[in-house]
């Protein structure tokens, strides 16, 4: 994504949030992690982007930046430590999943795609398959903490099936990746492996004892975002918690709560003169979703909410009580001004309507 637009998204949420609810925000605090992959970020703090961005709205804002290890960024997210981080995919939908009814972390954006490379000073480690207990791989966070852990989760289940999600685990170590490639560079550690990307795996890969055992790429099947930014969406005014979200879009329903399928038939008409034929098709549904709520947290374990939201759904010229017949009698309406008559025949899925 254009490095103005993303300077711009964040400026623009801060001022919102700043308009709306806090007047006295004039702070953004945002994390980065470890890599080259985190180039955009350091260029939009290097050249003060996101100030710059807010002076354009006429906004006073300055930015903070931080530089954590993936461990910690997504607590220090969650607890409001910070206000953006910078996470692989696969932590992001994590949090997304598990902040549903409260802080609703969301992406702002797409930073960067590069491979994650997994190196080994193991000769006998030349594919997961030949993992051995001994070898122990070092990345960000365990669990599905990094995307890192998360791709290698889902190599195991590429490899040996659903039942092996886990396989891997006792071999990983939670390491920061300037330290795991000190330790894998150094030979003296138990570690004699890293999970990582540019810079680190092209130093590690300079010496002669270190190879490549897989990227990224080869499990996700070609390349594939690996870092974005989020922030979670929840405004607090006292005990009260705004939530507003619109939502708009083909093939999204079965997102939304009753929003419904997210294919729909629909047909086209060829007309073929004496026959009109019209041929099924599936079709995504477009679909408008709207809610504004606040929640009251009144004490720790009671709080209650107002509001209101609805979907809409456009239908597909298929999807409607009787479309089958309209779109017949519409056919032939066009066919009686073209010199037709109503013995000519509309024919769908094969079987023919007189």
């Amino acid at each position: 994504m254009n490095m103005k637009i993303i300077t711009t998204l964040i400026a623009a949420a801060f001022a919102v949030t700043s308009f709306q609810a806090r007047a006295e925000v004039n702070e953004v605090k945002l994390a980065r992690q470890f890599g080259l992959h985190y180039l955009p970020l350091v260029l939009m703090e290097k050249h003060n982007l996101i100030e710059k961005a807010a002076a354009a709205a006429h906004v006073d804002l300055k930015a903070s930046w931080l530089q954590i290890s993936a461990s910690g960024i997504n607590e220090s997210l969650l607890s409001g430590a910070i206000d953006v981080s910078a996470t692989g995919t696969g932590p992001l939908v994590l949090m997304w999943d598990r902040t549903h009814g409260n802080l609703g972390v969301k992406g702002i954006a797409a930073i960067s795609e590069v491979p994650m490379i997994l190196t080994s000073r193991n000769p006998s480690f030349k594919s997961l398959k030949d993992m051995s207990s001994k070898d122990r791989i070092a990345m960000p966070a365990v669990g599905l903490g990094s995307m890192q852990a998360v791709t290698l989760k889902a190599a195991a289940v590429d490899l040996f099936g659903k039942g092996a999600v886990n396989k891997f685990d006792a071999n990983v170590v939670a390491m920061t990746h300037p330290d795991a490639a000190a330790a894998l560079l150094s030979g003296k550690s138990e570690v004699n492996a890293h999970f990582t990307a540019a810079p680190y795996s092209y130093m590690e890969l300079q010496d002669p004892k270190i190879h490549r055992v897989l990227s990224s790429y080869d499990v996700w099947g070609g390349q594939s975002t690996l870092i974005t930014i989020n922030a979670t969406t929840a405004i607090k005014l006292g005990l009260a918690t705004p939530r507003l979200g619109v939502v708009y879009g083909r093939g999204i329903a079965t997102y939304m709560n009753d929003g419904g399928m997210d294919l729909a038939p629909a047909v086209s008409t060829i007309f073929q003169p004496p026959s009109v034929i019209l041929v099924p098709r599936s079709e995504a549904v477009k679909l408008l979703g709207v809610s504004a709520y606040v929640d009251f947290q009144w004490a720790k374990a009671w709080s209650s909410a107002i509001g209101y939201s609805f979907t809409k759904v456009e239908n597909t010229n298929f999807a409607v009580g009787g479309a089958a017949a309209a779109i017949c009698a519409a056919a032939m309406t066009y066919g009686s001004s073209q010199q037709w008559t109503r013995s000519h025949r509309c024919f769908i899925s094969g079987a023919s309507r007189p």
